[in-house]
């Protein structure tokens, strides 16, 4: 007897979510005996396969080599043997009664082939979560005009993790078309709505998880990943307009549900490679028409001016610059404009665990994601109006971040100069817009800004984007795609993240942070962007294997000065904590590859730490970045032979105090390329 639904998980390199996923499914309120769960691991090259073998026999892994989402679903479909095929994605996870409201709802009206629903958005970001629903029931086909422009509205309830299609409806949409390795199912679903009724319910009842590493999410900026959704787009666009022509849909409805796919390839295509003024403003005028059904005088008149600057401007320019004003918070001052009335009637809204416990009946939530405590040695409470709603419309925290993103866009010598001259009066406004020790908030120089739990007062460098921009600058020049890379004495990430975005997704960063509380903080950074080239090593780097303790002056929860040696004599509390402690001779001894930089702050141990280094030096000869305390003494004398003798040529870059910020280039080249090294 065939099960009644069939699971169809699609996953690629999700070694962090798969787990939770699956425990998802498996906590189904749902007859085991009805149900089968079917993993297709498109060509995975971490430990996703290994996790998921651990929920056999209940679940069933069915591997292949990689080709994207389209070759998956091709895969997998074949293989269910439900009468329903409800689609998860490997990073996602579901509400417990899920599929029971599903097979309900599709039992209830036999003509109904595609059920969607409401969802809850998590940012990893922010592990806040948004409940994002349709604002009525609504049942369509795309074969009707107005069916057409539903499905258009509420596709976002039919994407993956939202989804669950009949099979025999899927077997009359079959094959799809493989090129697409995203959006795939934008694609599946379309079709569907060709052949069958769809209907989507109000309930949420998916967690749709917001990282970085999404293929659809462009957090990042990167200009690989925008290239490839642009080009994605296009394919899609050309690929569903041949095959809803040919499944008999009218040309009218065929061009609502597309059109607007291809103004969104256009306007990536404009922001990557420029182009006429005039197809700026025709793709503007086009999306806010497939945007919006009425528009406010004052949100008129606003896109107005923006179409305006669309003919005046390059339109590469002019995409940057709509990219700066919504990422610095002040877009938020435009509802003062009245809000535009959108064709898709969707309510988006903050949510609580709570509030999901109570809407579903639940005793309590599975996800880990939403159990955990923050991981912090003191309270932190969240003051990113962005990751909490709820403080959107609060005009001190509005004020707070105008006033930073402002700042942070300045160009660096007028900074550092405001920052020298008007040092009090910036500081006096900023801390009465923000008294709270610890909150989340973007850090960094002007294309390089990420989110970061960090400590308000103590990093308002980082926070303005002026900390040590020499060495900023310097990895600019010296990373590149691809890369591996160290940042030892990463404390809570500022550098590792900048260095993540610098080599890529193919690159690698490990960041060595030996002190246990600056860990779990590093962790929640790496975290709110989702940043998966990351590895976290808590050790510390010396000459010697084994154990140490790390001497800490000072603030001793939150520090940046914890060092093996006691070069602080900051007064107040001091403590020694056990740290383990390795060489990078034998830690670099089993990577696959070459690293290329490393950025050593370990706060007067340097010269311990290169001592532990000489093999490494001798063969993979790295660029240095390296931070000296006790510049001029003889220990930094000593640091300064022992790479000399090593054919390393070193550069002062900066000052201060008795620190000094020096590049160390070996004058010989590796010994050994990438190819040689494993």
């Amino acid at each position: 007897m065939n099960p009644t639904v069939t699971v169809l998980v699609d996953t690629y390199n999700h070694e962090r979510f798969i787990e939770e996923a699956l425990v998802s499914v498996v906590e189904q309120d749902f007859p085991t005996s009805d149900m089968e769960i079917l993993v297709v691991d498109d060509g995975s090259t971490d430990r996703t396969p290994e996790i998921v073998r651990a929920f056999a026999p209940r679940v069933r892994l069915l591997r292949k080599t990689n080709g994207g989402q389209a070759s998956a679903f091709n895969f997998g479909i074949p293989q269910a043997r439900g009468e329903i095929v409800a689609f998860l994605d490997g990073d996602d996870w579901w509400a417990r009664n899920k599929l029971t409201r599903i097979a309900e709802t599709m039992a209830a009206d036999p003509e109904v082939g595609m059920v969607g629903h409401g969802y809850f958005e998590m940012a990893s970001q922010t592990s806040t979560l948004r409940r994002v629903v349709p604002s009525e029931t609504s049942c369509f086909s795309l074969r009707t005009d107005g069916g057409a422009q539903a499905f258009r509205n509420y596709m976002a309830f039919l994407g993956t993790s939202r989804v669950s299609i009949r099979n025999s409806v899927l077997q009359r949409v079959l094959p799809i078309a493989e090129p697409l390795i995203i959006e795939a199912d934008e694609f599946m679903s379309a079709a569907a709505a060709a052949v069958s009724s769809a209907l989507i319910i109000p309930e949420p009842l998916t967690f749709y998880r917001l990282h970085d590493s999404n293929l659809f999410q462009l957090q990042s900026g990167d200009p690989v990943r925008l290239r490839r959704k642009q080009q994605i787009l296009a394919v899609l666009a050309d690929l569903l307009s041949r095959r809803l022509h040919n499944m008999g849909v009218a040309p009218q409805s065929v061009s609502t549900v597309v059109d607007p796919i291809r103004v969104s390839s256009d306007r990536l295509r404009l922001y990557l490679d420029g182009g006429r003024r005039i197809d700026a403003f025709r793709a503007e005028k086009a999306d806010m028409r497939h945007s919006y059904e009425r528009l406010s005088a004052g949100y008129y008149a606003w896109k107005q001016l923006s179409l305006g600057l669309a003919l005046i401007l390059p339109p590469r320019r002019y995409y940057r610059l709509r990219e700066r004003y919504a990422t610095s918070g002040l877009r938020q001052f435009r509802s003062w404009l009245g809000e535009p009335q959108p064709r898709a009637r969707i309510n988006a809204t903050e949510a609580s665990p709570e509030t999901f416990e109570k809407e579903n009946r639940m005793a309590d939530i599975s996800s880990p994601a939403l159990k955990r405590t923050p991981r912090f040695p003191c309270e932190i409470r969240v003051a990113n109006p962005l990751a909490r709603p709820h403080e959107a419309f609060s005009l001190r925290i509005l004020l707070r971040d105008a006033v930073v993103e402002s700042f942070a866009l300045l160009p660096l010598r007028l900074k550092l100069w405001l920052y020298a001259n008007c040092k009090r009066l910036l500081l006096g406004m900023l801390f009465r817009l923000e008294k709270r020790r610890i909150v989340v908030v973007r850090a960094g120089p002007s294309r390089y800004r990420h989110p970061m739990y960090l400590s308000w007062q103590a990093d308002t460098g980082w926070v303005l984007g002026i900390y040590e921009p020499h060495l900023l600058q310097t990895l600019k020049q010296h990373l590149k795609q691809g890369d591996c890379c160290m940042d030892i004495g990463a404390n809570l990430g500022y550098f590792t993240s900048v260095m993540s975005h610098l080599v890529g997704d193919d690159g690698e960063v490990i960041a060595f942070e030996p002190l246990p509380n600056n860990v779990k903080v590093l962790e929640q950074n790496i975290a709110l962007e989702g940043l998966e080239n990351v590895k976290i090593e808590p050790k510390a780097v010396s000459d010697s294997v084994g154990t140490a303790c790390l001497v800490i002056q000072g603030d001793i929860d939150f520090t940046g000065t914890a060092s093996l040696t006691e070069v602080y004599d900051w007064g107040g509390e001091r403590a020694e904590v056990p740290v383990p402690v390795i060489t990078l001779d034998s830690y670099v001894a089993e990577l696959s590859k070459r690293p290329s930089l490393l950025k050593i702050d370990v706060e007067g141990a340097e010269l311990q730490a290169l001592r532990g280094a000489k093999n490494v030096l001798s063969t993979a000869r790295p660029i240095l970045l390296i931070e000296i305390h006790g510049w001029g003494s003889p220990q930094s004398g000593e640091l300064v032979d022992l790479l000399e003798e090593r054919g390393y040529e070193i550069k002062i870059l900066g000052r201060r105090n008795r620190e000094a910020f020096c590049l160390a280039i070996s004058l010989l080249g590796s010994s050994m390329d990438d190819a040689q090294w494993s």
